[in-house]
Protein backbone atom coordinates (compact mmCIF):
# COMPACT_ATOMS: atom_id res chain seq x y z
CA UNK A 1 0.00 0.00 0.00
CA UNK A 2 0.99 3.58 -0.82
CA UNK A 3 1.03 5.92 2.05
CA UNK A 4 2.36 9.11 -0.35
CA UNK A 5 0.28 11.89 0.09
CA UNK A 6 0.20 14.59 -2.89
CA UNK A 7 2.18 17.54 -2.19
CA UNK A 8 -0.65 19.90 -2.99
CA UNK A 9 -2.69 18.58 0.17
CA UNK A 10 -3.49 20.63 3.36
CA UNK A 11 -2.85 18.59 6.61
CA UNK A 12 -6.64 17.76 6.85
CA UNK A 13 -5.94 15.16 3.39
CA UNK A 14 -3.01 14.33 5.73
CA UNK A 15 -5.15 13.93 8.97
CA UNK A 16 -7.88 11.53 7.28
CA UNK A 17 -5.63 9.28 6.09
CA UNK A 18 -3.57 8.51 9.46
CA UNK A 19 -7.61 8.52 11.15
CA UNK A 20 -8.31 5.63 7.97
CA UNK A 21 -5.10 3.85 9.12
CA UNK A 22 -5.80 4.26 13.20
CA UNK A 23 -9.15 2.26 12.50
CA UNK A 24 -7.55 -0.26 10.18
CA UNK A 25 -5.17 -0.64 13.02
CA UNK A 26 -2.24 0.26 11.67
CA UNK A 27 -0.81 1.57 15.16
CA UNK A 28 -1.66 0.04 18.49
CA UNK A 29 -2.04 2.45 21.43
CA UNK A 30 0.16 5.75 20.38
CA UNK A 31 1.27 7.50 17.30
CA UNK A 32 4.69 7.45 15.53
CA UNK A 33 6.71 10.89 15.92
CA UNK A 34 5.99 13.52 13.40
CA UNK A 35 9.54 12.47 12.06
CA UNK A 36 8.46 8.77 11.03
CA UNK A 37 4.98 10.25 9.88
CA UNK A 38 6.95 12.88 7.36
CA UNK A 39 9.21 10.03 6.08
CA UNK A 40 5.89 7.58 5.55
CA UNK A 41 3.13 10.35 3.99
CA UNK A 42 6.12 11.70 2.35
CA UNK A 43 5.34 15.60 3.73
CA UNK A 44 7.12 17.56 6.15
CA UNK A 45 6.92 17.54 9.87
CA UNK A 46 5.14 20.66 10.06
CA UNK A 47 2.12 19.30 7.65
CA UNK A 48 2.09 15.95 10.01
CA UNK A 49 2.16 18.29 13.35
CA UNK A 50 -1.10 19.87 11.65
CA UNK A 51 -3.03 16.74 11.20
CA UNK A 52 -2.04 15.69 14.36
CA UNK A 53 -3.54 19.06 15.87
CA UNK A 54 -6.72 18.51 13.64
CA UNK A 55 -6.93 14.69 14.72
CA UNK A 56 -6.65 15.88 18.54
CA UNK A 57 -9.11 18.62 17.88
CA UNK A 58 -11.67 15.87 16.84
CA UNK A 59 -10.68 13.75 19.44
CA UNK A 60 -8.96 11.08 18.08
CA UNK A 61 -5.57 11.90 19.61
CA UNK A 62 -5.03 12.88 23.10
CA UNK A 63 -1.41 14.14 24.42
CA UNK A 64 0.49 11.97 26.31
CA UNK A 65 2.36 14.92 27.81
CA UNK A 66 5.67 17.18 27.04
CA UNK A 67 7.95 15.45 24.71
CA UNK A 68 5.53 11.83 24.80
CA UNK A 69 4.12 10.39 21.78
CA UNK A 70 0.05 11.11 20.92
CA UNK A 71 -1.97 8.55 22.65
CA UNK A 72 -4.37 7.18 20.35
CA UNK A 73 -7.95 6.91 22.10
CA UNK A 74 -9.64 3.99 21.82
CA UNK A 75 -13.23 5.65 20.90
CA UNK A 76 -14.32 2.51 18.37
CA UNK A 77 -13.24 -0.66 17.52
CA UNK A 78 -14.89 -2.42 14.37
CA UNK A 79 -18.04 -4.10 14.67
CA UNK A 80 -17.76 -7.52 12.94
CA UNK A 81 -20.37 -9.27 14.65
CA UNK A 82 -22.80 -7.12 13.31
CA UNK A 83 -21.28 -5.67 10.09
CA UNK A 84 -19.63 -8.94 8.86
CA UNK A 85 -21.30 -10.06 5.33
CA UNK A 86 -23.63 -7.37 5.53
CA UNK A 87 -24.32 -4.78 2.24
CA UNK A 88 -23.93 -1.33 2.35
CA UNK A 89 -25.72 0.38 -0.57
CA UNK A 90 -24.14 3.76 -0.67
CA UNK A 91 -26.49 6.40 -3.01
CA UNK A 92 -25.29 9.73 -4.39
CA UNK A 93 -26.77 12.03 -7.20
CA UNK A 94 -25.84 12.00 -10.61
CA UNK A 95 -27.13 15.21 -11.82
CA UNK A 96 -24.57 16.79 -9.50
CA UNK A 97 -21.80 14.46 -8.79
CA UNK A 98 -19.93 14.72 -5.56
CA UNK A 99 -17.31 17.11 -5.07
CA UNK A 100 -13.60 15.94 -4.09
CA UNK A 101 -14.80 16.54 -0.78
CA UNK A 102 -17.89 14.02 -0.92
CA UNK A 103 -15.61 11.50 -2.70
CA UNK A 104 -13.24 11.51 0.06
CA UNK A 105 -16.11 10.76 2.66
CA UNK A 106 -17.62 8.12 0.57
CA UNK A 107 -13.95 7.12 0.36
CA UNK A 108 -13.62 6.92 3.97
CA UNK A 109 -16.87 5.34 4.45
CA UNK A 110 -16.44 2.42 2.07
CA UNK A 111 -13.04 1.99 4.25
CA UNK A 112 -14.91 1.53 7.36
CA UNK A 113 -17.38 -0.53 6.20
CA UNK A 114 -15.23 -3.11 4.59
CA UNK A 115 -12.67 -2.72 7.75
CA UNK A 116 -15.30 -4.28 9.38
CA UNK A 117 -16.05 -7.21 6.69
CA UNK A 118 -18.81 -5.49 5.03
CA UNK A 119 -19.39 -5.02 1.34
CA UNK A 120 -19.93 -1.26 0.26
CA UNK A 121 -21.74 -0.60 -2.99
CA UNK A 122 -21.47 2.86 -4.23
CA UNK A 123 -23.74 3.64 -6.85
CA UNK A 124 -25.28 7.07 -8.43
CA UNK A 125 -28.49 7.81 -8.83
CA UNK A 126 -30.72 10.65 -10.54
CA UNK A 127 -32.75 11.60 -7.57
CA UNK A 128 -34.46 14.15 -9.84
CA UNK A 129 -35.59 11.89 -12.28
CA UNK A 130 -37.61 9.48 -9.82
CA UNK A 131 -40.12 11.63 -8.31
CA UNK A 132 -41.91 8.83 -6.70
CA UNK A 133 -38.63 6.48 -5.59
CA UNK A 134 -40.18 4.02 -3.89
CA UNK A 135 -40.31 0.86 -6.22
CA UNK A 136 -37.35 2.23 -8.00
CA UNK A 137 -35.19 1.64 -4.27
CA UNK A 138 -36.73 -1.34 -3.19
CA UNK A 139 -35.53 -2.84 -6.33
CA UNK A 140 -32.29 -1.75 -5.80
CA UNK A 141 -32.02 -2.58 -2.39
CA UNK A 142 -33.37 -6.60 -3.95
CA UNK A 143 -30.95 -6.90 -6.37
CA UNK A 144 -28.03 -5.46 -4.11
CA UNK A 145 -29.29 -7.54 -1.16
CA UNK A 146 -28.77 -4.21 0.63
CA UNK A 147 -28.84 -4.23 4.82
CA UNK A 148 -28.46 -0.87 5.14
CA UNK A 149 -28.10 2.83 3.28
CA UNK A 150 -26.08 6.07 2.86
CA UNK A 151 -27.55 8.84 1.20
CA UNK A 152 -25.39 11.45 0.33
CA UNK A 153 -27.69 15.05 -0.13
CA UNK A 154 -31.50 13.18 -1.48
CA UNK A 155 -34.37 14.98 -1.76
CA UNK A 156 -36.95 14.66 0.54
CA UNK A 157 -38.76 11.75 -1.37
CA UNK A 158 -35.87 9.43 -1.79
CA UNK A 159 -35.19 10.25 2.22
CA UNK A 160 -38.35 9.33 3.10
CA UNK A 161 -39.01 6.19 0.99
CA UNK A 162 -35.22 5.47 2.26
CA UNK A 163 -36.91 5.68 5.98
CA UNK A 164 -39.44 3.22 5.70
CA UNK A 165 -37.26 0.45 3.98
CA UNK A 166 -33.69 -0.26 5.92
CA UNK A 167 -31.58 2.01 8.74
CA UNK A 168 -30.46 5.24 6.69
CA UNK A 169 -27.29 7.32 8.00
CA UNK A 170 -27.70 10.43 5.66
CA UNK A 171 -25.43 13.47 5.01
CA UNK A 172 -27.11 16.60 4.58
CA UNK A 173 -30.25 16.38 2.18
CA UNK A 174 -33.80 17.02 3.18
CA UNK A 175 -34.34 15.86 6.86
CA UNK A 176 -37.19 13.06 6.89
CA UNK A 177 -38.58 14.09 10.48
CA UNK A 178 -41.17 11.49 10.11
CA UNK A 179 -39.32 8.41 11.67
CA UNK A 180 -36.21 8.19 13.71
CA UNK A 181 -32.92 9.02 11.54
CA UNK A 182 -29.17 9.38 11.22
CA UNK A 183 -28.60 12.54 10.04
CA UNK A 184 -25.65 14.74 9.52
CA UNK A 185 -25.56 18.17 7.65
CA UNK A 186 -24.41 21.55 7.98
CA UNK A 187 -26.53 24.60 8.62
CA UNK A 188 -26.44 27.30 5.98
CA UNK A 189 -27.39 29.47 7.63
CA UNK A 190 -25.41 28.96 10.48
CA UNK A 191 -22.04 28.85 8.04
CA UNK A 192 -22.79 31.94 6.73
CA UNK A 193 -23.27 34.02 10.04
CA UNK A 194 -20.37 32.83 10.93
CA UNK A 195 -18.17 33.72 7.80
CA UNK A 196 -19.85 37.07 7.86
CA UNK A 197 -19.02 37.81 11.38
CA UNK A 198 -15.26 36.78 10.47
CA UNK A 199 -15.46 38.82 7.78
CA UNK A 200 -17.04 42.10 9.09
CA UNK A 201 -14.78 42.04 12.03
CA UNK A 202 -12.50 42.83 9.38
CA UNK A 203 -14.14 45.38 8.32
CA UNK A 204 -16.40 44.55 5.43
CA UNK A 205 -19.78 45.28 5.10
CA UNK A 206 -20.23 44.38 1.15
CA UNK A 207 -20.26 40.98 1.18
CA UNK A 208 -21.67 39.18 -1.97
CA UNK A 209 -22.85 35.65 -1.72
CA UNK A 210 -24.43 34.49 -4.93
CA UNK A 211 -26.37 31.39 -5.19
CA UNK A 212 -27.98 28.91 -7.82
CA UNK A 213 -31.20 27.16 -5.84
CA UNK A 214 -33.56 29.70 -4.79
CA UNK A 215 -34.89 27.24 -1.98
CA UNK A 216 -31.91 27.92 -0.09
CA UNK A 217 -31.18 31.94 -0.95
CA UNK A 218 -34.04 32.88 2.61
CA UNK A 219 -31.04 30.93 4.53
CA UNK A 220 -28.51 32.63 3.28
CA UNK A 221 -30.05 35.94 3.64
CA UNK A 222 -30.75 34.99 7.04
CA UNK A 223 -27.33 33.85 7.77
CA UNK A 224 -26.09 37.58 6.63
CA UNK A 225 -28.37 39.69 8.87
CA UNK A 226 -27.59 37.46 11.92
CA UNK A 227 -23.49 37.77 11.06
CA UNK A 228 -24.32 42.14 11.01
CA UNK A 229 -26.15 41.41 13.74
CA UNK A 230 -28.75 43.52 12.27
CA UNK A 231 -26.57 46.50 11.13
CA UNK A 232 -28.74 46.24 7.95
CA UNK A 233 -32.03 45.37 6.68
CA UNK A 234 -33.05 42.47 4.52
CA UNK A 235 -33.88 45.23 1.49
CA UNK A 236 -30.07 46.29 2.15
CA UNK A 237 -28.71 42.92 1.67
CA UNK A 238 -30.92 41.35 -1.01
CA UNK A 239 -28.85 42.68 -3.79
CA UNK A 240 -25.89 41.14 -2.22
CA UNK A 241 -28.03 37.56 -1.96
CA UNK A 242 -28.29 37.20 -6.26
CA UNK A 243 -29.75 34.13 -7.82
CA UNK A 244 -27.68 33.67 -10.55
CA UNK A 245 -29.09 32.14 -13.46
CA UNK A 246 -27.41 29.63 -15.96
CA UNK A 247 -24.26 27.33 -14.74
CA UNK A 248 -22.42 27.94 -17.90
CA UNK A 249 -18.47 29.50 -17.73
CA UNK A 250 -20.36 32.66 -20.20
CA UNK A 251 -22.84 33.18 -17.44
CA UNK A 252 -20.72 33.39 -14.57
CA UNK A 253 -18.19 35.73 -16.64
CA UNK A 254 -21.35 38.21 -17.63
CA UNK A 255 -22.38 37.79 -13.70
CA UNK A 256 -19.11 38.87 -12.29
CA UNK A 257 -18.84 41.87 -14.39
CA UNK A 258 -22.30 43.18 -13.70
CA UNK A 259 -22.02 42.64 -10.12
CA UNK A 260 -18.23 44.30 -9.69
CA UNK A 261 -19.82 47.14 -11.21
CA UNK A 262 -22.58 47.78 -9.79
CA UNK A 263 -22.77 46.32 -6.10
CA UNK A 264 -18.37 47.04 -5.67
CA UNK A 265 -18.11 44.16 -2.90
CA UNK A 266 -15.16 43.80 -0.99
CA UNK A 267 -15.79 40.28 -0.25
CA UNK A 268 -17.61 37.03 -1.81
CA UNK A 269 -18.33 33.58 -0.64
CA UNK A 270 -18.71 30.70 -3.18
CA UNK A 271 -19.99 27.08 -2.92
CA UNK A 272 -18.63 25.69 -6.18
CA UNK A 273 -15.08 25.50 -7.18
CA UNK A 274 -16.07 25.85 -10.49
CA UNK A 275 -17.15 29.25 -9.65
CA UNK A 276 -13.78 30.09 -8.10
CA UNK A 277 -12.21 29.49 -11.22
CA UNK A 278 -14.81 31.63 -12.63
CA UNK A 279 -14.32 34.51 -10.12
CA UNK A 280 -10.23 34.09 -10.19
CA UNK A 281 -10.04 34.22 -13.98
CA UNK A 282 -12.35 37.18 -14.21
CA UNK A 283 -10.17 39.10 -11.86
CA UNK A 284 -7.37 38.26 -13.50
CA UNK A 285 -8.42 39.85 -16.70
CA UNK A 286 -10.17 43.14 -14.58
CA UNK A 287 -6.97 44.15 -12.85
CA UNK A 288 -8.49 43.15 -9.59
CA UNK A 289 -6.12 41.63 -6.58
CA UNK A 290 -6.89 38.88 -4.22
CA UNK A 291 -7.08 39.81 -1.15
CA UNK A 292 -5.83 43.39 -1.57
CA UNK A 293 -9.28 44.48 -3.39
CA UNK A 294 -11.46 41.58 -2.93
CA UNK A 295 -11.88 38.79 -0.23
CA UNK A 296 -12.76 35.42 -1.10
CA UNK A 297 -13.56 32.51 0.71
CA UNK A 298 -14.56 28.96 -1.03
CA UNK A 299 -17.14 26.87 1.14
CA UNK A 300 -16.12 23.44 -0.02
CA UNK A 301 -12.60 21.76 -0.21
CA UNK A 302 -10.66 20.37 -3.36
CA UNK A 303 -6.95 20.57 -3.25
CA UNK A 304 -6.67 21.35 -6.84
CA UNK A 305 -7.66 25.48 -5.06
CA UNK A 306 -4.79 25.24 -3.44
CA UNK A 307 -2.65 25.62 -6.93
CA UNK A 308 -4.36 29.13 -6.76
CA UNK A 309 -2.53 32.17 -5.75
CA UNK A 310 -3.05 33.15 -3.20
CA UNK A 311 -4.93 29.95 -2.27
CA UNK A 312 -8.27 30.55 -1.51
CA UNK A 313 -9.31 30.41 2.78
CA UNK A 314 -12.05 27.12 2.34
CA UNK A 315 -14.96 26.13 4.79
CA UNK A 316 -14.37 22.35 4.56
CA UNK A 317 -16.86 19.83 5.66
CA UNK A 318 -15.51 17.92 8.79
CA UNK A 319 -15.33 14.52 7.27
CA UNK A 320 -13.55 13.21 10.06
CA UNK A 321 -16.38 14.05 12.46
CA UNK A 322 -18.81 12.37 10.13
CA UNK A 323 -16.72 9.47 10.17
CA UNK A 324 -16.56 8.71 13.72
CA UNK A 325 -20.61 9.06 13.79
CA UNK A 326 -20.65 6.45 11.32
CA UNK A 327 -18.35 4.40 12.69
CA UNK A 328 -20.27 4.32 15.72
CA UNK A 329 -23.33 4.02 13.96
CA UNK A 330 -22.05 0.10 12.63
CA UNK A 331 -20.89 -0.56 16.12
CA UNK A 332 -24.43 -0.10 17.66
CA UNK A 333 -26.50 -1.85 14.93
CA UNK A 334 -27.65 0.85 12.86
CA UNK A 335 -29.78 2.51 15.60
CA UNK A 336 -30.99 5.51 14.89
CA UNK A 337 -28.73 8.10 16.30
CA UNK A 338 -30.27 11.29 15.52
CA UNK A 339 -29.91 14.97 14.09
CA UNK A 340 -26.39 16.60 13.92
CA UNK A 341 -25.55 20.06 12.68
CA UNK A 342 -21.87 19.82 12.18
CA UNK A 343 -19.69 23.01 12.04
CA UNK A 344 -17.84 23.49 8.81
CA UNK A 345 -13.75 23.44 9.61
CA UNK A 346 -12.37 26.79 8.16
CA UNK A 347 -8.72 26.45 6.27
CA UNK A 348 -7.69 30.24 6.03
CA UNK A 349 -4.97 30.61 2.77
CA UNK A 350 -4.29 33.59 1.66
CA UNK A 351 -7.44 35.25 0.17
CA UNK A 352 -8.71 37.37 2.76
CA UNK A 353 -7.86 40.65 4.46
CA UNK A 354 -9.31 43.89 5.38
CA UNK A 355 -11.02 45.66 2.93
CA UNK A 356 -8.52 48.66 1.15
CA UNK A 357 -10.39 51.59 2.56
CA UNK A 358 -13.26 51.50 4.92
CA UNK A 359 -15.40 52.94 1.94
CA UNK A 360 -15.10 49.77 -0.02
CA UNK A 361 -15.88 47.84 3.36
CA UNK A 362 -19.28 50.34 3.87
CA UNK A 363 -22.95 48.97 2.39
Amino acid sequence: MSHHINRNYLPVQVAERMHQEILAGAWSGRLPGRRVLAKRYQVSEKTCAAAISILAKQGVLTSGGHGKPWQIKPSWKPATTTIRGKNLLILYNTSSPPTHEDDSLLHSIETAWQGAAGHPLRKGVDFDYYKHPASYLKEMIHRDAADALFLLSPPIQWAKAAHQMLPVFQISGTLCSDTPTSYFPYSTEVEIARLTRYLAGLGHRKILIPWREEIVLPFIMKGLHQGFEGQFTEKQLAPYCPLVTGDTPEAWTRFWHQSMSTLEPSAIIVFDDRHLVSLYSFCSRAGIQIPTHLSVILVTYNPLSEWFRPMPTMACFPNNTVLDHFERWMSNGYQACGVHYLPLDRIDGGSVARPSSVEDGEQ
